[in-house]
This record gives structure tokens, C-alpha cells and sequence, in this order.
């Protein structure tokens, strides 16, 4: 029994789209997924926290591969 290919996540972070407020990624059956917001967050002590797109990008990677692998397969 073969292992079926997945995408690499390098792949991955250049099928990504970078929009004003948001990224979106367009999967293989054509469906869209708004991934996380551009926007900049109030933490709790009243400092502005900047999104790091580096990480989300790994942190969303990491979800998609542990719980919704087939949108990966190659």
C-alpha cells in the first residue's frame, strides 16, 4: 500500500492570498478558507500585538495536516 503525497508546507504558503484584512487559502476541491485575520489585536495588557503571518502560516499548516489531511493529498 502506497503513502499518498501531501503538499509541502513551502507549497503550501505559496498557494496562499495575502488580502487587506485576511488570508485566504483556495483548496483542491475549489473551496475557499478565510485562515486568519491581518488585523492587529489588543492583548490584555493594552498592548498591540502585531500578527506574525510566519507562524499562523506554520500554525495553520500544522492544523490542516493533523485534522483535515485529505485537503493536502497530492
Amino acid at each position: 500500500m502506497s503513502k499518498k503525497k501531501i503538499l509541502s508546507q513551502k507549497d503550501w504558503e505559496k498557494q496562499l492570498e495575502y488580502r487587506c484584512s485576511n488570508v485566504v487559502w483556495e483548496d483542491k476541491f475549489g473551496t475557499r478558507h478565510a485562515l486568519w485575520s491581518k488585523h492587529p489585536t489588543i492583548g490584555k495588557d493594552g498592548e498591540l500585538i502585531m500578527v506574525d503571518n510566519v507562524e499562523k502560516a506554520i500554525q495553520y499548516y500544522d492544523w490542516i495536516k493533523e485534522n483535515r489531511l485529505k485537503l493536502l493529498e497530492l
